[in-house]
């Protein structure tokens, strides 16, 4: 919302505007005339004690909205399992030679990474520190589709991931690319040989993606929702 100038309208302001009726803003530009005849208490003026209650009512409230915001926020312990366990999928898509599967698996994983920097800063700033140059590195090795030479920087960047763990006091924490069969993971695919497609972008940064099938992926398959 914006003033007659253009300008968008501050908190404040718009808070007196929720409770302070048009007459009241009228009245201040002129002489204070009598309550006409039949005019009802919801359309006079607001007393300032009155105003003042139901500003601070509506502060608590947002204050409580704010609170419950921040509660709902993911952390850490929320957000790690769901990026180490795509280092399984990757580890298998390169086995496979499906490199559109193990792109999609890496650009998910760096949007991750942005995403912590956004709600929590300061270990979202830890991960990308640790983890932007081996996942940069998985992409030029996609590129190229060098199944030996993604997989020795795949397990290198699994031990850049534990010595992460590390540094935060959890070196309990350690991915593996080698799980036990019984390990149950959310992640199932159809590997089958394919490219890593040149012009595929990935969730924020593209809102058409699930308008069309990039040519990367399996033709006759859906488009991974993850």
């Amino acid at each position: 919302m914006t003033n007659d100038r253009g300008h968008p309208l501050g908190v404040t302001t718009l808070l007196v505007m929720l409770v302070v009726p048009p007459t009241a803003v009228a009245n201040d530009d002129h002489d204070s005339v009598p309550q006409a005849e039949g005019e009802t208490a919801s359309t006079a003026p607001l007393e300032p004690q009155s105003l003042e209650h139901r500003v601070g009512s509506l502060e608590e409230e947002l204050a409580r909205v704010e609170a419950s915001l921040e509660a709902l926020q993911p952390d850490m312990t929320m957000i790690m399992p769901n990026f180490a366990e795509r280092f399984h999928v990757m580890h298998r898509a390169g086995d496979a030679g499906d490199w559109a599967v193990a792109n999609h698996e890496l650009l998910t994983m760096q949007q991750i990474i942005a995403r912590m920097r956004r709600f929590d800063p300061e270990n979202g700033a830890l991960l990308d520190d640790y983890m932007s140059g081996p996942l940069n590195n998985l992409a030029e090795l996609i590129e190229h589709r060098d199944r030996e030479a993604f997989a020795q920087a795949l397990e290198q960047t699994v031990q850049v991931c534990n010595a992460c763990h590390k540094a935060v006091g959890s070196p309990f924490i350690r991915v593996t690319l080698d799980p036990p069969e019984t390990l149950n993971m959310r992640h199932p695919h159809q590997l089958r040989s394919s490219e890593a497609p040149r012009e595929h972008t990935h969730g924020e940064a593209n809102e058409a993606m699930s308008d069309h099938m990039p040519d990367g992926h399996h033709e006759g398959e859906a488009a991974d929702e993850h």
